[in-house]
């Protein structure tokens, strides 16, 4: 099973990191580290406490590729849950959306910190969420924010395909779309719409009729 077996337009989801100091300027409000030091009383601040919990992969994080270009994706990729680049995460895309979580800052750091614990696993080939020891790109993003006992994160729906329990990527832009008449737990950001030559700006009216559009399509004028 590759991803051109995944049903719906959008293929693949990345989790958005934004860079090493931007991350910490979030983190830095004092309502992160009062739900820190609930559960970790030598919590001082975020940079100190992922030094401590993930060291090597929060070095990477820091110091940026060797381009010196800032790490700002998480992903699950074919070379498994690695930290990317703009340019080499979305630089070559001829669609994109992003979605933001309507949860406090708190919930969101903490999402990003479940993630991180997943970098360095390799990628789910047998695309099934079941498994914790290799991730597909929608298990990060589900892995990190999905709601438990522990954590007040999303409500994620997932599905039966081939006989494996996946969440594809469209599932997470149907949620944005289904969301809107309930609870609504995601804001869409900015979307990117394609004529297949030019990416352009669009619209949130035309970012819900994606989700219906075939993956393989042609555009004429």
């Amino acid at each position: 099973m590759t991803n051109y077996g995944i049903p719906g337009f959008w293929s693949h989801a990345a989790l958005y990191l934004g860079s090493c100091r931007e991350l910490l300027d979030f983190a830095s409000d004092p309502n992160v580290t009062e739900y820190y030091l609930r559960t970790d009383s030598s919590y001082t601040d975020f940079d100190s406490y992922m030094k401590n919990k993930y060291a090597d992969s929060w070095e990477l994080y820091k110091k940026g590729d060797t381009d010196n270009k800032p790490y700002i994706y998480l992903e699950a990729i074919a070379e498994g849950v690695t930290l990317n680049t703009a340019e080499h995460s979305i630089g070559h895309c001829d669609y994109a959306a992003v979605l933001r979580p309507k949860l406090p800052k708190k919930l969101i750091v903490k999402a990003v910190e479940r993630a991180f614990a997943k970098h360095g696993k390799p990628y789910d080939y047998d695309f099934d969420f079941r498994k914790n020891s290799a991730l597909v790109c929608s298990g990060l993003i589900y892995q990190a924010y999905q709601k438990d006992s522990e954590f007040a994160g999303l409500n994620f729906t997932t599905a039966n395909i081939a006989g494996n329990i996946v969440m594809p990527p469209n599932l997470i832009a149907e949620k944005y779309q289904n969301d809107k008449a309930k609870v609504k737990e995601l804001d869409l950001i900015i979307f990117y719409d394609s004529n297949d030559q030019t990416a352009f700006r669009s619209t949130e009216e035309e970012f819900i009729k994606l989700q219906k559009r075939p993956e393989w399509h042609l555009w004429f004028e």
